[in-house]
């Protein structure tokens, strides 16, 4: 008897140990491990503010403005990553792994996209679009703004209906005491005289506010050379 409860005794302590030898992935449990790594395309340019997520579940996180990103990760999970613009690509996570860190490089393809042709048409129908082509009112282009403003006929009614400056109005005016002059008996002109109302020769100009004015001016000289 006592050696039958001395083999159950040594039987259980074998029992005990190994089962604290057991590897715990191959009792069911499974190990987490923290998965970092940097996203790129494939010509080596960082990828910012991508999709980093866990396949089957909504666990995810985006990766900085460098690309980086990390995440814990267990055993086997199924890592997709996504970017606008590129294909998506996938990491599985190893099994057995004896780090409990990963570091990775993950490269996205570009995923180029050919639309089909859109044709914007502003009128309902191809027969209505007909018609205002036909009809439709162009605007002249500078060109022709420019060979209208040139029309001989505009320049000439301009030319008529603008205004004397002072030269032109001294010229017409000492132009017409001469001809009142030469029809009054052919006697030369003299811009300090013109034809009256009836017919008689008068000043053209007041001599006496002349000589007044004349008189004035040389008081105001004779006071500045005093100061």
């Amino acid at each position: 008897m006592k050696k039958l409860l001395s083999f159950l005794f040594i039987l259980l302590q074998i029992i005990k140990v190994n089962s604290q030898n057991v590897n715990p992935a191959d009792s069911g449990h499974v190990r987490v491990a923290q998965l970092s790594g940097v996203l790129k395309s494939n010509d080596s340019v960082p990828l910012p503010y991508a999709t980093v997520m866990i396949s089957g579940t909504k666990y995810g996180v985006s990766s900085n403005m460098y690309g980086f990103f990390t995440i814990p990760v267990k055993e086997g999970d199924l890592i997709v990553f996504s970017f606008i613009g590129f294909h998506p690509a996938g990491f599985r996570v190893p099994k057995n792994n004896e780090n409990n860190k990963l570091s990775i490089t993950q490269y996205l393809l570009p995923d180029t996209q050919y639309l089909n042709e859109v044709i914007v048409n502003p009128w309902p129908s191809s027969a209505e679009f007909s018609y205002v082509f036909v009809h439709k009112d162009i605007p002249d282009d500078d060109l022709e703004r420019a060979l209208k403003n040139l029309d001989p006929l505009l320049l000439q009614n301009i030319a008529d209906n603008m205004g004397r400056d002072g030269a032109e109005n001294a010229t017409a005016f000492f132009a017409q005491l001469q001809d009142q002059n030469s029809r009054l008996g052919g006697q030369p002109y003299n811009p300090f005289f013109m034809t009256g109302p009836n017919g008689q020769i008068i000043p053209a100009v007041n001599f006496t506010k002349l000589y007044a004015y004349m008189q004035y001016l040389k008081r105001v000289k004779a006071k500045e050379k005093k100061k």
